[in-house]
């Protein structure tokens, strides 16, 4: 039926119950409340031409310089590869990420 959740609730108890579980509204960004709603582990910001790492501990996110998902990568390290990505044609680009990250996966085996 429209407008049922999967579990037997109404859209409207799933929303409410969604809202419940916000953190509290005096963090910075109105979309990290509904990613740490959802238990987000790991948001990326692009923002001035750099990416921000930021992982959620306590229904707080909080800015670190690796990723946890992909160990091996860091903001200074996306951002490059993102800043390389406004150079060339994706697949191309695509590639070249590809190579790079299995270089990093290779030396971090070593």
């Amino acid at each position: 039926m429209v407008g049922e959740s999967l579990a037997g609730e109404s859209l409207a108890e799933a929303s409410r119950s969604l809202y419940d579980r916000l953190p509290p509204i005096n963090q910075p960004r109105t979309g990290d409340l509904v990613f740490a709603a959802m238990q987000v582990q790991e948001v990326w910001r692009f923002k001035d031409r750099s990416v921000e790492i930021r992982i959620l501990e306590e229904a707080r996110y909080v800015r670190r310089a690796k990723s946890l998902a992909i160990p091996v990568l860091d903001s200074k390290l996306i951002s490059e590869l993102m800043e390389a990505s406004l150079h060339v044609q994706r697949p191309a680009w695509a590639r070249h990420v590809r190579r790079r990250i299995r270089e990093l996966l290779e030396a971090s085996r070593a």
